[in-house]
């Protein structure tokens, strides 16, 4: 399932300017081995991708399309309002449609709490994004970031410090000291009193795999709260600019 969801309501855009987008779509994916069915649904269309080739060119073919799609003139020009675009899980049988469609609307829901900075449309890549949104669902995915992190925040909201960006580039570059201060712009000094800081509030065995894996699970989750944060007041704000 492909799933394309209108940022503004459909009813913005003319019976043709609909046909024509979906008439594009069937002609883009066609030449890459995808019949396409297209059904209307609130604000979104929802495509049903049939896959007329190897299996394994799927992704890459999709891929093809999608950019051919959103790099056309029709796109360019605007003649749509703005939308974002999930991909489910690809099926091989068609009893089990409504699970691609569901993984579809999950990559759309990740990209719209990422604010754009998701990588990827494709359910199937946004991998540690999934994980999280599950725990959100079912959990106090706050709750459970604070167990890790909650030292590091309050030490950086107390003194305006940079200790949470600090661990997030030394985990990024393994632990290399010289790589990390390189990247934070920073004397070697400086860093290793960060670094000491670190161990005194996350204990000193936060390099160790089991722990540094769910300290990195944390901080993705917790730059995923945040952007939802964000996105939340910006749509309150939004709702009462309109009264």
């Amino acid at each position: 399932m492909l799933v394309v969801r209108f940022k503004s309501s459909m009813k913005q855009c003319s019976n043709l300017d609909m046909i024509y987008f979906k008439m594009l779509c069937r002609t883009i994916f066609e030449q890459q081995g995808f019949s396409t069915f297209p059904v209307d649904f609130h604000s979104s269309i929802v495509f049903i991708m049939i896959n007329n080739r190897e299996m394994k060119t799927w992704k890459s073919r999709m891929k093809i399309g999608l950019n051919s799609l959103l790099e056309s003139d029709y796109i360019q020009k605007k003649k749509l309002p703005q939308f974002v675009v999930g991909v489910g899980k690809f099926i091989e049988n068609v009893s089990h449609m409504d699970k691609s469609y569901r993984t579809a609307l999950e990559t759309i829901k990740i990209q719209h709490h990422l604010g754009g900075r998701a990588n990827s449309c494709f359910y199937e890549d946004l991998h540690i994004y999934r994980i999280i949104s599950l725990i959100h669902k079912y959990n106090d995915l706050y709750e459970v970031v604070m167990e890790y992190l909650e030292p590091v925040l309050q030490y950086d909201e107390k003194y305006n410090g940079n200790l949470l960006e600090t661990l997030k580039v030394y985990l990024a570059c393994n632990g290399s000291k010289k790589e990390t201060a390189q990247r934070l712009f920073v004397v070697r000094q400086t860093l290793y009193h960060r670094i000491q800081k670190l161990e005194s509030l996350l204990g000193e065995d936060f390099m160790n795999p089991e722990k540094r894996l769910a300290i990195e699970f944390m901080i993705k989750a917790y730059e995923y709260l945040q952007l939802q944060s964000m996105e939340n007041k910006y749509v309150q704000h939004d709702r009462l600019r309109r009264l």
